[in-house]
């Protein structure tokens, strides 16, 4: 697979979100958010991995998403980025994905391409821890949320298919926006933007 090729299909991951990858947030509450900005590559390694670290685990809702108030919405928020988001880019199983996606969310459908070009490729990436740093909740409407995060990602690597280091991006601060939305009867990813990597505004 050409370098070229590499590149775009991680476009979606987050810059993360990007991934983490890939991938995909609201600017000014939008729903079709532009993706993340393309990571500069960590130089390949030449030293093959015996064994590669395993995926994140399956995410579990917590208990309040259930809610379709404020607190569901938040919930949603952090369990999307922190739980799904790494699932789905180091599992390669988009399942979980496709159904908290809502159809009017690019990002989603940029990070599920992504994470399906790389399974055709014989690559995965083990997208770095996620934690909350910092939340913010702005109401939209009684269906509507967006949630303004401040996370940090630990460093990300991806293995090409011999187990081979093939890139990777360091441990960065990401602002995101994170537009949640109640459809039907369950909080779906209406968009994802990353709006500053390390306090630069993307």
């Amino acid at each position: 697979m050409s370098t070229r090729a590499r590149t775009h299909h991680r476009t979606a991951r987050l810059a993360l979100v990007v991934p983490l990858a890939a991938a995909a947030l609201v600017a000014g509450c939008a729903p079709d958010p532009a993706p993340a900005p393309t990571p500069t590559a960590l130089s390949p390694s030449v030293t093959p991995t015996s064994l590669l670290p395993a995926p994140a685990p399956s995410p579990t809702q917590p208990a309040e998403m259930s809610r379709d108030d404020e607190t569901g919405a938040a919930a949603a928020g952090t369990f999307f980025i922190t739980q799904l988001y790494p699932y789905t880019v180091s599992s390669q199983d988009t399942a979980s994905w496709d159904k908290f996606s809502a159809e009017i969310c690019s990002f989603c459908k940029s990070l599920k391409s992504s994470v399906v070009a790389e399974k055709a490729a014989n690559q995965q990436t083990r997208p770095g821890a996620i934690s909350i740093k910092s939340q913010k909740l702005g109401i939209i409407d009684p269906l509507r949320y967006r949630i303004d995060l401040e996370v940090s990602q630990e460093a990300d690597v991806t293995y090409s298919s011999d187990g081979l280091v093939a890139g990777g991006r360091p441990a960065r601060t990401i602002g995101l926006a994170v537009l949640v939305v109640r459809n039907p009867g369950q909080w779906r990813i209406g968009g994802i933007q990353v709006l500053t990597v390390n306090g630069v505004a993307q």
